[in-house]
């Protein structure tokens, strides 16, 4: 378990991450983090973003392509 420190900066709050927490996250300094809500509480997650496009442009090729795909399958 890690303690993480709430600061007011400037006009906003920020929650600082030690290092040792952003490398397990495989976050660098200026990345976007995911905060989930699970039944659990609340969950970190490294922002994903470019993976979440790339899998929705290999589901429209795999809608577009379906049977040369089942064809290289097979």
């Amino acid at each position: 378990m890690k303690a993480l420190r709430v600061q007011r900066m400037t006009e906003q709050t920020e929650v600082g991450l030690p290092d040792e927490v952003m490398h397990c996250l495989g976050l660098v300094e200026g990345q976007q983090v995911l905060v989930v809500e699970t039944p659990y509480g609340l969950e970190l997650l490294p922002d994903e973003t470019h993976l979440a496009s790339q899998v929705a442009i290999a589901e429209l090729v795999m809608q577009e392509d379906a049977e040369v795909l089942r064809q290289l399958a097979g």
